[in-house]
Formats: structure tokens, sequence, C-alpha cells
């Protein structure tokens, strides 16, 4: 795929879940799932990027992204009973944007 001269490669599991993208050969995400759910980004050199982890009980998806000197930032994502994204909220527990 191409965009404004910018070529995209996406590579599918059997499952025909995205598992590696690659950004006009500048960066490129390997994409970690358990069944269908994403639980880790790693760059190309398997250096992990983002983990995700599932709230079961309401189902609050939490996100550590690791930046390259290795530090981290927590955000949770809330969703409705459909399933969409409604809110992202930062570390310190302070909505950081709201989804309709």
């Amino acid at each position: 795929m191409s965009i404004s001269g910018k070529s995209f490669y996406f590579k599918y599991d059997p499952s025909d879940y995205r598992v590696k993208n690659k950004d006009g050969g500048f960066a490129t995400q390997n994409y970690c799932l358990e069944v269908e759910h994403l639980k880790a980004i790693y760059d190309d050199s398997f250096q992990l990027e983002d983990q995700y982890f599932s709230d079961v009980v309401d189902e609050v998806v939490h996100r550590l992204h690791y930046n390259s000197d290795g530090n981290e930032t927590a955000t949770s994502y809330h969703h409705d009973h459909l399933r969409s994204d409604t809110a992202m909220v930062g570390s310190l527990g302070g909505t950081q944007s709201t989804m309709q």
C-alpha cells in the first residue's frame, strides 16, 4: 500500500489478524496476540514498545508504553457495552480524551 509516496507493509497470520506493519521502511511494529487480543508490540529489534493488560471484571484495557530510555507511561482505555472505546485515562487518573 502506498500513501503520499510512502509505502506501508502489513503481514497477517492465518486467522487474518495483523501481526506486523512497516511504515515506509522506517518503523516496524511486531504484534504479539493471545487469540484475538493484543498483548504487546515490539519494534524491529524486538524491544518492547507497548504492553496491554485486560481487567476481566470490567474489561478495562491497560497499556504500558516504553520509550527508548525504558521509561514507562501507563494509560487505561474504558469502553461501553458494545466494546467501543469511550475514554482514555492517564496514569494519575485524569481523563486524557473521550470518544463518542
